[in-house]
């Protein structure tokens, strides 16, 4: 049986890129090995400990889940014809299944291989009753919520040289849309998991009022 350690080695090559600088991106690796500690905890569940879970092929999922992000980031900035732009969301979850198998397969078994791109493929079903399957999903969907959720959407929005006044307008867009509210109640499969993700939700919310009585330059003498 492999160790974690030896899944994520095989996964680091397919999710470090390069940065704009030059330097590695470790992104998606950081992004995974989140996920990875997030799973953990939700197996502690009392409702997710009846479950049967391959914790392995579990562990594999979640680190290649995004396997194949960064070859289509690649893609996207060096290639004319740019493939990912006409992929559905379940071809570039095919694809990272697909790149799995291939750096898994000195690793596991041909079931753990096969299992493990099955995790893949369904985790953003939320109709699957895979057990590995629903972990992972919402292990994805904490790392989406809170104040590092938060911070993911910074980076992208200083990717694209947008400002804080633009993160600030689409962060009240979605408290007026309801979209936390929607998202806790709707994609998450445990009971824990959404009391987690709200606990996340409330200290977000505490630091985005900070982040917008600085932006508004408020005088702090107000708050005596």
């Amino acid at each position: 049986m492999p160790e974690r350690e030896d899944i994520v080695a095989a996964a680091r090559g397919l999710l470090v890129g390069a940065s704009p600088l030059g330097r590695e991106d470790t992104f998606l690796l950081d992004h995974a090995l989140r996920t990875l500690r997030n799973a953990d905890v939700i197996l502690a569940f009392d409702e997710v400990k009846p479950l049967r879970v391959d914790r392995v092929c579990l562990d594999a999922a979640t680190m290649f889940h995004d396997a194949a992000r960064v070859r289509l980031d690649r893609e996207r900035r060096e290639s004319p014809v740019y493939a990912a732009a006409t992929m559905s969301t379940d071809e570039v979850r095919g694809y990272s299944a697909e790149l799995a198998g291939d750096a898994l397969k000195d690793l596991l078994s041909a079931r753990q291989v096969e299992h493990a791109q099955e995790i893949i493929r369904q985790h953003q079903n939320r109709t699957t009753t895979l057990a590995e399957a629903m972990v992972l999903s919402d292990a994805c969907n904490l790392d989406d919520l809170g104040v590092i959720g938060q911070w993911r959407d910074l980076r992208r929005f200083v990717l694209e040289g947008r400002s804080i006044e633009d993160v600030l307008t689409s962060w009240q867009r979605k408290l007026d849309y309801g979209y936390y509210a929607a998202r806790i109640d709707e994609t998450f499969r445990f009971a824990e998991s959404r009391r987690w993700a709200r606990a996340r939700l409330a200290r977000l919310e505490r630091v985005m009022a900070e982040m917008i009585e600085e932006n508004e330059t408020r005088d702090p003498r107000s708050r005596d």
